[in-house]
Formats: C-alpha cells, sequence, structure tokens
C-alpha cells in the first residue's frame, strides 16, 4: 500500500508537469571518486544545487535516472551517491546501504539499517546519528526543521534543533504518513483507508485523490507554499518576485533533481495550490494577474474561472492565433508538448501577449529546472514545439468597472460568480484635474486620456 500510494501520488505529478531532471548531463564516461572533499562541508544552498544524490539501483524503475547519470558501472546497487554536476565525478556518500533518504538544502536525512537515521552531507564526511529504533523507520519525511516517520504503529516527530523526540499519534497498520501542518497529517493503513490526523483531535476519513489531485480544502505547510503578495496597481509579466531568468523555487537557485519532490514541495520545489514546478508556476501567476487569491474551492471551478476543456490542435498558425486571441492576457493553458515525447498535457504556462504574427507565454521549468522564462514565439515556432491545447482557463474582465482608489478602478470578470479582478488606471475624455473617469465615475486628477484604455489593462504602476 505504501508504495502503490507514493507512486500515484508521484505519477499525478508527473502528468502535470513532466520536465527532464538533469538536461546538461551527457554520456561522458565517469569516474566514481572515493575522495572526501574536506574544504566544502557546509554549502550555502545555491552550491547544493550543483550536486544529485541518488541510492543506485538496477531496478527497471531507475533506468531513467541511469540513462540520465551516465556511466555508474562502478556503482552498488543500494548504495547512496552523489553527482557533482559540473565536474561529472560520481562518489559513494555512506559505507552502508541506505534504505532512503530525505534533503533539506544541502542536508541529508538517511536511514540505514532499517531503523537508523544518520544525518549527514554530500561528501559523508560530517556524520550524526539522530535516532535508532528498535524496529524499522518507515514513511519518514521532511517539514519545517522535523522528521516524521513511523515505527511500527507509533508516529514519531523528531525535532532536528535539539534532536528530541516524540510519540504523536498510534496509526493501525500504517503504510503511508505525510506531514500537512506541524499539528496534522495525512496516513493510510493497509487496507487503503485514508484519514487525515490532528493532534489532540484524533483522526477524519480523507480522499486522497482530492487531497492531492484536485487540491480541495487543504492548505500547504507555509514552509513550502507560495503566497502571492496583494496586488497594489495593474499586472503584468513578468512579475517583479519572478523576473525572466529567476527561478520558482525555495532558495531562488535552480532545482537539479525532483526525485523527492511532491504536490507540497519535499525538495527545492516552490509549491503553490497544491502544485509545483510548470503548473504550480502557471497557477501562481494566473492568480496574481486576476487577483483570485485567497481561493476556495477545485481550482478549475467555473465559479473560480472560465474553464475551457475542449482540445484544440495547432494545426495551422491561424489557429495560435485565435487561441491566443480567445484566451487574452493571463489566461492558463495546459498543453501537449512534442519534445517530451509523452502523450497528452505535460506543460502548463500564463499567455502573455500576441501579435499579428507572434505569441508570448509565461512559463515556470520548461527547462527542467524550475526556471522561469518570458519566451516569445512566431506562430510556426509555437506549433513546432506544441500540439495542441488540453485545458485552458480564461477570464472575460468586461463587467462594470469599480473605483479602487486614486489611481486605479477594478474591472471584475464577468462570468458568473467569479471573483477575480484586474485594475485599471482611471482615463478621461481630457486629462487633467478634478475630472471624471470613463471607466468608473471616479472624479480627481486623472493623467491618461481616453485612447490610452486599451493599454492599461496591463501596465505596471
Amino acid at each position: 500500500m505504501c508504495s502503490k500510494l507514493k507512486k500515484q501520488v508521484g505519477m499525478l505529478m508527473l502528468l502535470f508537469c513532466v520536465c527532464s531532471l538533469m538536461l546538461s548531463l551527457t554520456s561522458t564516461t565517469y569516474a566514481i571518486n572515493t575522495h572526501q572533499n574536506t574544504d566544502e562541508v557546509v554549502l550555502e544552498d545555491s552550491s547544493a544545487m550543483r550536486y544529485y544524490p541518488f541510492v543506485y539501483s538496477e531496478d527497471e524503475d531507475f533506468a531513467w535516472a541511469r540513462e540520465l547519470i551516465g556511466d555508474c558501472s562502478a556503482c552498488v546497487p543500494g548504495y547512496l551517491y552523489v553527482q557533482d554536476l559540473t565536474t561529472m565525478e560520481i562518489w559513494k556518500v555512506l559505507n552502508a546501504p541506505v534504505d532512503y533518504f530525505r534533503l533539506s538544502g544541502n542536508t541529508m536525512f538517511c536511514v540505514v539499517d532499517g531503523g537508523t537515521i544518520i544525518q549527514t552531507n554530500y561528501w559523508g564526511n560530517v556524520q550524526t546519528t539522530l535516532y535508532h529504533a528498535a524496529g524499522n523507520v518507515a514513511n519518514m519525511e521532511y517539514d519545517n526543521g522535523t522528521l516524521l516517520f513511523s515505527v511500527g504503529n507509533r508516529v514519531i516527530r523528531l525535532d532536528l534543533e535539539n534532536n528530541e523526540t516524540e510519540q504523536i499519534a498510534v496509526c493501525e497498520n500504517i503504510t503511508f504518513l505525510f506531514p500537512l501542518t506541524n499539528t496534522s497529517f495525512v496516513w493510510a493503513n493497509d487496507e487503503e483507508e485514508t484519514y487525515r490526523h490532528t493532534v489532540n483531535v484524533g483522526d477524519e476519513p480523507v480522499d486522497l485523490q482530492k487531497l492531492f489531485a484536485e487540491e480541495i480544502a487543504i492548505q500547504a505547510p507555509v514552509s513550502r507554499a507560495a503566497t502571492p503578495a496583494a496586488a497594489t496597481g495593474p499586472v503584468s509579466f513578468p512579475l517583479p518576485e519572478y523576473r525572466h531568468g529567476s527561478h520558482f523555487t525555495n532558495n531562488g537557485m535552480a532545482c537539479t533533481t525532483h526525485s523527492n519532490c511532491d504536490y507540497y514541495g519535499g525538495c527545492n520545489c516552490k509549491s503553490y495550490r497544491a502544485s509545483i514546478q510548470c503548473v504550480g508556476f502557471a497557477k501562481y501567476a494566473f492568480d496574481k494577474y486576476s487577483n483570485l487569491y485567497p481561493a476556495s474551492g477545485s481550482w478549475y471551478s467555473d465559479s473560480n474561472a472560465h474553464s475551457n476543456a475542449t482540445t484544440r490542435r495547432f494545426n495551422a498558425d491561424a489557429d495560435v492565433k485565435r487561441v491566443f486571441t480567445e484566451l487574452g492576457y493571463g489566461a492558463y493553458m495546459w498543453v501537449s508538448r512534442r519534445s517530451d515525447g509523452v502523450s497528452g498535457p505535460v506543460h502548463a504556462f500564463v499567455t502573455a501577449g500576441s501579435t499579428n504574427s507572434t505569441v508570448t507565454i509565461y512559463e515556470g521549468n520548461a527547462d527542467g529546472h524550475c526556471k522561469v522564462m518570458l519566451n516569445t514565439y512566431t506562430f510556426a515556432q509555437f506549433r513546432a514545439i506544441y500540439d495542441y491545447v488540453s485545458k485552458s482557463v480564461a477570464h472575460k474582465f468586461t463587467g462594470t468597472a469599480q473605483k479602487y482608489s486614486a489611481s486605479y478602478h477594478k474591472v471584475p470578470c464577468s462570468y458568473g460568480g467569479c471573483s477575480g479582478y484586474i485594475l485599471q488606471r482611471h482615463y478621461a475624455q481630457t486629462p487633467g484635474t478634478n475630472v471624471r473617469c470613463l471607466g468608473c465615475g471616479y472624479v480627481g486628477n486623472i493623467s491618461g486620456g481616453i485612447m490610452s484604455v486599451g493599454n492599461n489593462a496591463n501596465e505596471n504602476e
């Protein structure tokens, strides 16, 4: 059951955004490096992104990783290794098999011999035994300075700051465990029953598919979630907090692996609305533009935005132009991408404008490392990359404008039940002092004329 649930979660996440883990790797032959690098014991997070840790396996499920890593003929199955993505060296971290590990920045938490948790770094030259259990440590996850794991039916939290442990629950036949907040977690038993447990309250049944796939009524841990700031003026792309070339990550640096990620992060990927990587970023940008946060219910609900699930293929340049014109600026688009070689939707972004010959998209993780990019393509270039639209979510900002401030009015989405809106500058027939805004009726100092109304919706302060 544990393996099944984790695979379900992993597959759902991969379907949201299929990405390559290490695009920079080549087929070069690498030698196993057994040196201990004593000069780089403490790493900044930016340095940590240079390394790729993995437990080597010859199983079929690990074939994709073996191909990306290259020649690892000296690797022994079950042992933990690290690859330097700059020098391409590979070295063994611990002299004992590792059942599995979790990461926090440049720190690794490894389960060895079934019941021992060891904290180390990428070179294994600093090792600390954190916990030793009489039984097997299972379902270990890192969350906000703590490790949450099970030993038998006991759920244990280990505070890494003081190395103190406490038993916080007893869950019969536990097979799956995942932290939600400092006081709650989700777990499953061997009969595939899933519960959310709240400390000092108890268990309540929960639908795991809704929890991880539909993103309903649950908040991610603060340490893993992206939270948009309220807009103070019209929003346009790129966002100030995510400029072209930045990264949608917790430390602002590129991700080198997504192997330990989940919907709520669990790695360097920043989480938003129970999604990470391209989907998480597209949702963030979509909500930021349309001022939809905080939102409730299912993200694709018509109560939040206009949803169009009709598949639209890009067979000609005119198809690209028509889709971008229909959706407008700031719409969410989920597409099939030829370069991934996968059938079905694999990438998401928001629309950022179009002309008579080009389209611009605002996207995260197209490079496989959570990089944010504002890319412009000719219609032909766009069609060469993307096959069709699988899902789109857009607004229709044609509602009656309402005064917002001395500088702006807001234009709500006209779809029924939608709470989204954009901000526009006031505009007048003749700009000046004590004049009336033609959009909302506000009277005051207005510097924008009637000819500017078509452009000011996407204009920053």
